[in-house]
């Protein structure tokens, strides 16, 4: 982490943070997907349950104008019930793709009683009564066998359209104790990546302002934390610099060398010429170090009667006079 500039730190903890935002709403997503497919299969099977329910009505419906039919003889009960054959084939059809094997069987014994029904009437038509009777038997065995498998298919239905909403409903939870689960685990690892990479930057600044304060207290010897290729890392670095110029200064000054500063400051009081009425100094223009000397004024010091007049120079870039 040290070797990654600041700015590539940032970079690296915004797109982990995006990319953890990315895969929480992905699995998110594929959650509420799963969830919508459970919850459109659960209508399929209410709408075929729905297709059973109509199928079962239209065949009570069927029942009854058939045996409306050969009671009374009447052409009303006779279009009624056509009526109600092509409700109950409409209803078996939209049933066909989930039970093919019962709507094939139900289409079976429900023409072989429709036929029956029919000859029933014929016979009541034509004075045969007891032949009608019979007719009429045998088309409510049918009728019977027709009304079980609409039951059980019925059943079925119900039992599928229940299974899948408690499936649904299983789901549901599972995609909301994930998004909950994606959002705290996602609030956890941003802080800890947060957290560590302003570590990563916190920690060296610290440690450049300590050493920063050391030679502001003029403690030279103190340690320089190690310098890294990072933008504190350069600081360091710099700072280094600064503390070898500062220990160079020391060591010029040290005796036996040249010291930077000029030689007369470090005389304790400034000699008093005989007779002047102002203290000077004779110091020869060649000693000065200051590259900025330049005599600025010139005056006369009034000295006591019978001393000699003395003549001073001094420099404007600093306090020095030269007699």
């Amino acid at each position: 982490m040290r070797r990654l500039t600041l700015l590539t730190r940032l970079v690296l903890l915004t797109g982990l943070l995006l990319g953890t935002l990315a895969v929480s709403n992905f699995l998110s997503n594929r959650a509420l997907s799963s969830n919508a497919d459970t919850l459109a299969a659960e209508a399929a099977w209410v709408s075929s349950l729905t297709d059973a329910g109509d199928a079962a009505s239209a065949f009570g419906d069927l029942k009854y104008w058939l045996t409306d039919l050969a009671v009374s003889l009447l052409m009303r009960s006779e279009t009624n019930a056509e009526l109600a054959r092509i409700e109950l084939d409409d209803a078996l059809t939209r049933l066909e793709p989930r039970d093919a094997a019962t709507v094939a069987q139900v289409r079976a014994e429900l023409d072989t009683m429709v036929a029956l029904s029919l000859q029933a009437v014929d016979a009541y038509t034509d004075q045969q009564r007891v032949l009608g009777n019979s007719l009429t038997a045998k088309a409510r065995t049918h009728i019977g066998s027709i009304d079980a498998r609409l039951d059980a298919l019925v059943d079925r239905l119900e039992t599928q359209a229940l299974e899948q909403g408690r499936q649904a409903v299983a789901t549901g939870e599972r995609a909301v104790a994930l998004s909950g689960g994606m959002l705290i685990g996602a609030t956890a690892l941003g802080l800890l990546l947060t957290a560590w990479v302003l570590q990563s930057i916190r920690r060296p600044l610290r440690a450049l302002d300590v050493a920063m304060n050391a030679l502001t207290r003029g403690e030279l010897d103190a340690p320089l934390p190690e310098p890294a290729d990072d933008e504190p890392g350069r600081m360091v670095r710099t700072l280094g610099l600064f503390r070898d110029s500062l220990l160079e200064r020391d060591r010029l000054r040290s005796p036996g060398r040249t010291p930077l500063t000029h030689p007369v400051l470090s005389r304790p009081a400034w000699p008093r010429a005989a007779g002047a009425s102002c203290a000077v100094i004779s110091v020869p223009w060649r000693a000065l170090r200051c590259g900025s000397h330049r005599p600025a004024r010139h005056r006369r010091h009034r000295p006591k009667p019978g001393a000699p007049a003395l003549r001073e120079s001094r420099c404007d870039g600093c306090s020095w006079w030269r007699a």
